[in-house]
């Protein structure tokens, strides 16, 4: 039931009987059910209230509860047991009711077992690694990179940006493709792979003879590669494409540095070995803290700016990239906007911000102000974009080494609300953003809840996207982007996923009915 309701519809207590108690009337006898229910949840109540034992024994019924899990102890890690994103919400609701606290989503991410999040809420719990520390780069593999590239070795290929380059590359060029995957094997990999590219490319087959699979992590110290393997590549590889990251916005820093940041350390020692290549560092506007030289901000400095650990993260990689870029590496650094669904296909990226935060709107009827401008920026109008960039020295050359990405065409977020609901015949209601947020966290449902943690405080420098004021409906932004009309659409051109969020609109519209889809 967890995974399919939210918190606050699941029973706090579940009592098996072999048969239903029955008074002398022949009815079922409801006072003999409430006093079994009142004894199963009796020791619970007879434990000394405000004891320290008391509260860790109730965080960790709470975990065995949202994760069905009773496996689980002190020292159990929330998300290695399997809990998620939406799990963590109905976990931070059942806590609110179980030990009167109010336990934030982004507490669980940070102190992600009873033990620490017991120490936490007792004023004594601390974390390792708050103050990560931004390692020292070398390069010294200067030159000129191949004049044509053969070999290219692409990160994050089953991402929303990785899998519509991935499509690009192999419908434009000729290169051979070496694609960095996690997997039990390299078939396993493959098939994922396999898997994510017919979402996104109806229709069409991963051309299995283009593509090489390179079994490695990105949080492993080499990639996890064997030194054979590692140099072979490094000899082989032409041009790199980095998309690979670890995207979460609740979690904190020192939990996405290892894939973030020393994924990008490793590559940057790869590019250093062999042939000399070009890096397409694919980063973030959530990036954009301060500048990449001199000496990084620390985590507490950039939480002040409004940051997140993963913006955070991803302002140390680009830190990393633009050091060695320094030191002579051919690299570029794309500060790339929120990436909207494909225009082609309609397929959205159901972790996007944008995209979760659309829905919500629709369904409730509001459009939030104050959330800031979203450029139009579609995954693969992105994809065609950046390949215009990839394969030969010439191209890569033919933009300047660090760009911010958007969409040449910008809209007030609440504009859009409205126009997309025009669209499917719905109605969407001006509201002030401090309200929305209000009403999110009053809703009490995990989606909201999961959202309200998500978005920025009300009030704060921050806003959801792009902050540049515009007033009224869509305007045209020039970022001095090369080949910038690429990246022009309008909200028409999202008619096929206007009407996919009309149809799961329905859909769920519907289900809640009791109907069929």
């Amino acid at each position: 039931m967890s995974r399919h309701l939210p918190m606050t519809h699941i029973p706090q207590l579940v009592l098996c009987l072999p048969a239903l108690p029955i008074s002398p009337n022949g009815k079922v006898d409801r006072k003999r059910v409430a006093e079994q229910l009142s004894a199963l949840w009796a020791p619970a109540e007879a434990e000394a209230p405000g004891t320290q034992a008391c509260m860790l024994d109730r965080i960790v019924t709470c975990y065995r509860s949202v994760l069905l899990d009773n496996d689980v102890g002190p020292d159990g890690n929330f998300f290695d047991h399997g809990g998620d994103s939406l799990a963590a919400v109905n976990l931070s609701l059942m806590l609110a009711r179980t030990i009167d606290r109010t336990v934030a989503v982004t507490a669980l991410y940070r102190y992600p077992t009873p033990r620490a999040l017991d120490g936490f809420l007792s004023g004594c719990g601390t974390v390792g690694g708050d103050e990560c520390a931004l390692p020292e780069v070398e390069f010294s593999n200067r030159g000129a990179p191949a004049a044509v590239s053969r070999k290219l070795l692409l990160t994050g290929a089953t991402g929303f940006i990785g899998i519509h380059l991935l499509g690009r590359l192999v419908a434009t060029t000729t290169l051979a493709i070496t694609v960095l995957l996690r997997g039990a094997s390299a078939e396993a990999a493959l098939a994922r792979l396999a898997a994510a590219y017919r979402r996104a490319h109806p229709g069409q087959t991963l051309p299995h003879e283009r593509i090489e699979v390179l079994l490695g992590d990105l949080v492993q110290p080499g990639w996890g590669l064997s030194e054979q393997a590692w140099r072979y590549h490094t000899q082989a590889i032409d041009e790199v494409v980095h998309c690979g990251a670890e995207v979460n916005f609740l979690f904190h820093a020192s939990q996405l540095f290892a894939v973030n940041v020393g994924g990008t350390l490793a590559l940057i020692r790869f590019c250093d070995e062999g042939k000399v290549k070009q890096l397409h560092h694919i980063s973030s506007m959530a990036a954009k803290l301060a500048p990449t030289t001199g000496k990084a901000l620390s985590f507490a400095d950039a939480s002040a700016l409004g940051a997140t650990g993963y913006g955070y993260t991803k302002y140390l990689s680009d830190h990393l990239v633009a050091s060695a870029q320094a030191q002579g590496l051919a690299a570029r650094i794309y500060h790339v906007d929120d990436v909207l669904p494909s225009i082609g296909t309609g397929l959205a990226n159901s972790q996007s911000l944008a995209h979760i935060l659309l829905m919500h709107c629709l369904q409730h009827g509001l459009a939030p102000q104050g959330c800031g401008d979203l450029g139009l920026l579609s995954a693969d109008a992105l994809a065609q974009w950046l390949c215009g960039f990839i394969g030969t020295r010439e191209r890569f050359a033919a933009a300047p080494p660090v760009l911010d990405v958007i969409g040449q065409q910008l809209v007030p977020f609440d504009q859009l609300v409205r126009s997309v609901a025009t669209k499917l015949e719905r109605s969407a209601v001006p509201i002030a953003y401090d309200a929305f947020l209000a009403f999110l966290k009053q809703l009490d449902h995990s989606g909201a809840a999961l959202l309200h943690d998500i978005l920025p405080p009300a009030g704060g420098a921050r806003v959801a996207f792009t902050k540049l004021g515009l007033a009224g409906e869509e305007q045209p932004v020039n970022a001095g982007i090369p080949q910038a009309q690429l990246l022009a659409a309008n909200t028409d051109d999202f008619n096929l996923y206007i009407r996919a969020l009309g149809r799961e609109l329905d859909g769920g519209a519907l289900k809640q009915r009791g109907g069929n889809v």
